[in-house]
């Protein structure tokens, strides 16, 4: 006998149970690294006991759907407290989760921890209950009041989340999430802080267990069947374990659980997928499954009791009484008169089950069968998970409806099964019937059934699941035969005669699908110990480069370059940090380099005004000291020529050269000190600047100064300044060597073009007999040269002087 029978349940369970251990051993291993660390957090430790417990349900899931039928039912009663746990656990922990939300012995502690432990207590007791009924001969299903209790456990699970996301959001207030919105925020995920945002992603994932605690209870008060149960946990297992993990190591504060997380989604991602290929494939190796043991229609077998309470089995003629008694609203009880012998106890008392199951003890149903089919006597003339049609109507008049019926006659007992359909199939219709004798004699009439009975993968009893007699695995042992070959057969005394045809499909799976389980085994070693590798090499390495590039740019290290392994998106990234990296250090250099220049640029200003700055202090000086004085002298001079008699015409001519000499010192005196001072104000128009200039000068002279203006505007400073000395250094040659009467300056001054000219009426010059050491005329050339401008002089003796200095934009250089 096989011990492990391979189904796409088992592939479901076994993904999980891998998953599950993997989790767990990982989570232990933090828990064992952070104890060491001195660091051990409640949390994390009832994060281990939930997975440790869900891993521990799982198996006893994989158990019950891989082992053999005779074995599998022993592990139902424990998968109850193993989750209870899981659920107790997680509770621990949404409690711990980010931070305590109660302290240790508050009153809502002490209630929440008493509560537990009795429902766990429950849970176990009633764990116990249902292995001690088994014992008996009875499977016992876990009373359903406890889902109800499991129930309102997961959703005080999701309160308590809820307060724990509600005081995240009040801690991080700063950040912009206010009590009024957190609600809202808590549906759409956006602009939460890390904290709320954790507390959320638990939140979520946890509605998957609080769904299959729903699936649970609505099983249990049979809103939901079975199948769709079975299905639904197997999969929302899946989910709670690959949500839960993912959002476990997204939240932790640890580097190095990249590489596990992509390793982790990458097994999960194989294996579900894995898990979704075996449903496929088992449903169509169902459709290929053809039960050659199914009676077929118009056949007969017959059980003959001998006196050492063992029976003879062999194919009898087909006999079916039409005359079919009352029809039965379902399940039935009724007495023996005469007593039925049976495995050689008279039995006067008959259990009727719709589903095929006649027996004596007690009720029986399908769930009592699936351990070695029940442990007290019954008779399975064809058991499948049965469903009576109101519509099925035959063309002949007078046709029983679709039912169960029983007739007593004083001969023998008739149980008629007319018409009944498979649930999973309705279309698939059975009619068979019993015959009890009061010899002992049973007789089993097959009138119709499909020509082609179909397995379902999902649930192996919404098919023709078994038939035959059984004392009870109490009472004796059982035999698995097969009628369609077998017969005719002696049994042996006390022995029950069963063909199993559910253990016939579990079989042909199993031939399917222990390569299937081998390759997922196989599979996941593989891809934990290769992956790892692979990951090391491809990703973790360049990425560990580039995080080290980083670093090193923050710690002001940077190499200046970095090894890009491979051309794909951390390539990419690498290259471009890098590329951004020496852009910025480049930038840096040369935002110190212009810090340098700037503060050269500042030193040469500095000096610049303070010698600009010095000047002024002797233009201030000369103004105070020797302007004062000579200006003193030209007035005494002028007072004496008026005491002079007009004969005196020697000190008449002497005082008049003193006053001249006196004159030209003062005239020349103010010319220095305006060419100390700076080349005007080159914030305003050129002409302002200029119509200063004059007035400073026709103040201290005679001569007449005549300034027009024709167009004015704001010039480069370097042109303003020339332009101004230019003019300064005109009049200041006009006073000391023209004898000018009268002075014009001419300026029109454009954005891109400007001329300026100066004509005096003065007894002029010769250009090329201008005495070596005068560079006045030099300096003006050098300065007009300097921004680009053209300087024309004309002048002649006893014709006066003109000056014309002429600028236009393109010429600067």
């Amino acid at each position: 006998m096989s011990v492990f029978l391979w189904t796409p349940f088992s592939i479901s369970f076994l993904v999980q149970l891998l998953l599950g251990t993997i989790c767990t051993g990982y989570l232990f291993f933090r828990l064992v690294t952070e104890s060491r660390r001195g660091r051990m957090m409640v949390s994390n430790v009832a994060v281990t006991a939930a997975a440790f417990s869900l891993t521990c349900f799982i198996g006893l899931n994989f158990l019950a759907e891989t082992l053999h039928p005779d074995l599998a039912t022993w592990c139902l009663p424990w998968e109850a407290p193993f989750g209870t746990v899981a659920l107790l656990a997680i509770t621990v922990f949404v409690y711990n989760y980010p931070v305590p939300l109660v302290r240790l012995r508050s009153v809502e502690s002490i209630v929440v921890a008493g509560l537990s432990l009795l429902y766990l207590m429950v849970e176990v007791w009633a764990a116990v209950w249902r292995v001690q009924s088994q014992s008996q001969g009875f499977v016992e299903y876990r009373p359903g009041v406890l889902d109800l209790v499991q129930l309102m456990t997961a959703l005080w699970l999701l309160v308590v989340m809820v307060r724990q996301y509600l005081r995240a959001v009040r801690r991080d207030a700063a950040a912009g999430v206010t009590p009024g919105v957190s609600l809202w925020r808590l549906v759409t995920g956006e602009g939460l802080p890390t904290r709320a945002s954790s507390v959320r992603a638990f939140l979520i994932v946890s509605l998957i267990p609080v769904a299959a605690i729903v699936l649970l209870t609505l099983r249990s008060y049979w809103i939901l069947g079975g199948v769709a149960t079975e299905i639904g946990l197997c999969w929302l297992m899946l989910l709670v374990l690959c949500g839960f993990s993912l959002v476990y190591l997204n939240y932790i504060p640890e580097r190095s659980s990249f590489l596990t997380k992509i390793t982790g989604v990458t097994l999960t991602t194989l294996l579900s997928i894995l898990c979704g290929i075996s449903w496929i494939i088992g449903t169509v190796y169902a459709e290929a499954f053809d039960n050659d043991g199914i009676p077929e229609s118009g056949t007969a077998i017959r059980f003959q009791l001998r006196s050492d309470d063992s029976y003879f089995v062999s194919n009898t003629a087909f006999r079916f009484d039409n005359d079919l008694g009352d029809r039965q609203p379902g399940a039935f009880a009724v007495d023996l008169d005469p007593v039925f012998p049976f495995y050689g106890v008279e039995r006067n008392r008959l259990f009727v089950d719709p589903n095929g199951i006649v027996s004596f003890d007690g009720p029986s149903s399908l769930r009592h069968v699936t351990d070695r089919f029940g442990g007290t006597g019954a008779i399975f003339p064809l058991v499948l998970d049965t469903a009576f049609r109101a519509d099925v109507a035959d063309s002949v008049a007078g046709e029983p409806e679709s039912g169960l019926y029983f007739r007593q006659a004083t001969d023998r007992i008739l149980l008629t099964w007319y018409n009944a359909s498979q649930r999973a199939a309705p279309d698939a219709l059975y009619t068979y019937q019993v015959a009890l004798y009061p010899n002992g004699v049973i007789e089993i009439a097959y009138r119709t059934v499909p020509d082609t009975v179909r397995a379902n993968v999902i649930s192996p009893l919404s098919s023709p699941a078994l038939a035959g007699i059984t004392p009870g695995w109490l009472n004796g042992e059982i035999d698995r035969v097969t009628f369609g070959s077998d017969l005719p057969l002696d049994a042996r005394p006390m022995t029950g005669l069963v063909e199993d045809y559910r253990l016939a499909f579990l079989i042909y799976l199993n031939q399917i699908y222990t390569p299937v389980a081998a390759f997922t085994l196989l599979m996941t070693l593989a891809v934990s110990a290769l992956m790892p590798l692979i990951f090391q090499r491809t990703l973790v390495r360049p990425l560990n480069r580039l995080l080290e590039g980083v670093q090193s740019f923050r710690r002001g290290t940077y190499p200046g370059a970095m090894r890009i392994f491979y051309k794909d998106e951390i390539g990419f990234l690498t290259r471009a940090f890098s590329e951004m990296a020496n852009a910025q250090i480049a930038l840096v250099q040369s935002l110190e380099d212009q810090v340098a220049a700037r503060t050269q640029a500042a030193v040469s200003l500095a000096d610049r005004n303070a010698r600009l700055e010095e000047r002024n202090h002797l233009s201030g000086e000369l103004h105070d000291a020797v302007s004062q004085k000579l200006f003193s002298a030209t007035m005494i001079a002028d007072r004496v020529s008026g005491l002079v008699t007009d004969g005196d015409r020697t000190i008449t001519t002497a005082l008049s050269e003193i006053r001249g000499l006196n004159r030209a010192a003062l005239s020349e005196m103010r010319m220095l000190m305006a060419d100390m001072r700076p080349g005007g104000n080159c914030a305003e128009t050129l002409g302002f600047s200029l119509k200063a200039l004059v007035s400073s000068v026709a103040a201290a002279e005679r001569f007449r100064i005549q300034l027009q203006v024709e167009g004015d505007t704001r010039l480069p400073d370097a042109v303003h300044k020339v332009f101004y000395r230019i003019a300064q250094e005109s009049l200041n040659n006009i006073v000391k060597h023209s004898e000018a009467e009268s002075v014009t300056i001419f300026l029109d001054a454009l954005p891109s073009q400007s001329i300026l000219s100066i004509f005096d009426d003065g007894q002029g010059f010769e250009l090329d007999k201008v005495p070596e050491g005068c560079l006045g005329l030099e300096i003006m050339r050098e300065r007009v040269q300097k921004i680009g401008g053209n300087l024309e002089i004309f002048s002649a003796p006893g014709q006066g002087t003109s000056l014309t200095l002429i600028w236009y934009e393109r010429d600067i250089v």
